[in-house]
């Protein structure tokens, strides 16, 4: 996943030129929904690698696109509004999953 992120980030201007923002967050949309299918119903690890590969394609432009979309939608008195929410979220999304995970763990449990 943080090899198609890396990949795709660093390539994004390329892409904003050539499809636009609003298709390529579309894009990430489809490669999202494609991972995850194939996430869900292989039983081959080399699949999975690949699909893992496609969903951080996906979170790459994801990361990338939606920020700049929220700040070129956004009213000019809203847009540091628009994008400190974003970060926040974004920060939430990160954070919560792990800390539920480390405390549900069975390691967690022995202390």
């Amino acid at each position: 996943m943080t090899l198609g992120a890396f990949i795709t980030s660093a390539t994004a201007g390329f892409g904003a030129a050539f499809f636009g923002r609003k298709v390529s967050l579309w894009l990430a949309c489809l490669g999202s929904i494609v991972a995850t299918v194939i996430m869900q119903t292989t039983t081959s690890i080399g699949a999975l690698y690949a699909a893992r590969l496609i969903i951080g394609f996906a979170n790459g432009l994801f990361m990338t696109y939606s920020q700049l979309y929220i700040l070129e939608c956004a009213p000019a008195g809203f847009r540091g509004l628009g994008i400190s929410t974003w970060s926040i979220w974004t920060t939430l999304g990160m954070c919560c999953p792990r800390h539920w995970g480390s405390s549900s763990s069975e390691e967690s449990k022995q202390y």
